[in-house]
């Protein structure tokens, strides 16, 4: 079972890949969409850094049946599977991965909601321990939409993920009373998905949260694996310097990242001074201000906002402004 800080850095490295997973498909993606993406994104993010104890209801104590305790970010997740279902069309060709992430992610919520989830502080645990030790249920979430989308992957692919492919085998015993006992066969075979698992021992939620982290591992490895004997390698942004044209076009390398029109006047106006530097880090700012730089501010965050590829920031007892590359692949 992970505890909160654990929860939080696995919350942060899922933002990050979700950055330069939008990188990659920057190119065929909308870019009014791509924009709502970042936007998205970024209330993720920014939830993801607000949550603490506080933010979690918890559930009923040992007398009392557990309650689901909503994630805090559930409503936030909802916007970003919306957005992420339009960006990739039926039919597209990794939706199939994209629906196996996504319901790699619904499985995560469901197991934060119900009984241990995520993230317990020791006396939820000690009393959600009580309450099953007296007979009270330990609901777990259904496997059999995870299923599902392993059954659209490509046929050649799901053996690359060995844990995997034994779970969709044992596709017909999921869901209700059976589910236990399929999962006992499935860690019979892959112990590595649970260490603290003890043949003949009851899957509980907990040893239920484990297999699901690790089996994304495993399909992150195995993706990884797969990709890599048939991709190109991955343009490298790190070291490139971006390029802004005449036209009002931003560049990174032969990428086009934004079109800005001429009524961005001090998007322009930052840009050309940018590109006329060199993009010197820091630039000094170039609008006619005094110490509270509140054009330089609000251009940066239209900026940031218009596009997800690079971050302008701040910086500097006399207001500069710095940038950086929001991956680097």
């Amino acid at each position: 079972m992970m505890d909160d800080d654990t929860s939080r850095a696995n919350l942060i490295l899922a933002i990050a890949r979700l950055r330069e997973a939008m990188v990659s498909l920057f190119a065929v993606i909308h870019p009014n969409l791509s924009r709502d993406l970042g936007h998205a994104v970024d209330e993720f993010d920014e939830k993801v850094k607000r949550l603490t104890d506080a933010s979690r209801s918890v559930a009923g104590g040992m007398n009392q049946s557990p309650r689901p305790r909503q994630a805090p970010f559930r409503d936030a997740w909802g916007v970003l599977k919306s957005l992420a279902d339009r960006a990739l069309v039926a039919g597209h060709e990794l939706r199939c991965l994209y629906d196996l992430g996504a319901a790699l992610g619904e499985l995560r919520l469901r197991l934060w909601d119900w009984g241990p989830g995520s993230v317990l502080d020791v006396q939820e645990s000690e009393d959600f321990s009580r309450w099953v030790d007296a007979g009270g249920e330990d609901p777990q979430p259904d496997l059999r939409p995870l299923v599902q989308a392993a059954l659209r992957l490509p046929r050649e692919l799901v053996p690359e993920i060995p844990p995997l492919e034994t779970l969709v085998g044992l596709a017909p015993h999921l869901g209700g009373a059976e589910q236990g006992h399929s999962l006992e066969q499935l860690l019979a075979k892959h112990p590595e998905l649970c260490r603290r698992y003890e043949v003949g021992r009851e899957v509980d939620h907990a040893i239920v949260s484990s297999v699901a982290d690790m089996l994304d591992k495993a399909i992150q490895d195995g993706l990884t694996r797969v990709v890599a004997t048939i991709a190109p390698p991955a343009v490298v942004l790190e070291g490139l310097t971006p390029r802004w044209d005449k036209d009002g076009n931003l560049w990174a390398g032969s990428l086009l990242i934004k079109h800005f029109e001429k009524q961005a006047t001090s998007i322009r106006k930052l840009l050309d001074a940018l590109e006329n530097s060199g993009w010197q880090r820091p630039l000094p700012n170039p609008f006619a201000e005094g110490p509270y730089p509140e054009k330089l501010r609000e251009t940066k965050r239209s900026l940031n906002k218009r596009q997800p590829m690079i971050r302008f920031e701040i910086t500097g007892d006399n207001p500069a402004i710095t940038w950086d590359w929001a991956v680097k692949r």
